[in-house]
């Protein structure tokens, strides 16, 4: 991931991704994963989330996003114009 300077506006709603991500996680946590937010493009309102843990190898994990979780952030920051899920790294230790 590139390493930027984020705008004012991009801080802010960097915060309000970052807190519907926290308000989601212990239910992720729940099931053995893990959610982070990974990054907002630039110059856009898209934001980018990875799972980790069992999340990241569960088969469901896409539908999981798509019907529930990309709907939950874009609900809590309607600025948004879309919620992306980014592929785990696979190499990466998940604990």
């Amino acid at each position: 991931m590139e390493e930027r300077e984020y705008s004012e506006e991009e801080k802010k709603l960097i915060k309000e991704i970052q807190a519907a991500v926290d308000k989601i996680r212990p239910y992720i946590q729940h099931d053995g994963g893990d959610l982070e937010f990974t990054q907002l493009e630039k110059d856009k309102k898209i934001a980018h989330v990875r799972f980790w843990g069992a999340c990241a190898a569960c088969v469901l994990a896409q539908d999981d996003f798509s019907y529930g979780i990309q709907s939950f952030i874009m609900d809590e920051v309607p600025e948004l114009e879309n919620v992306v899920l980014d592929q785990p790294d696979m190499n990466q230790s998940w604990f």
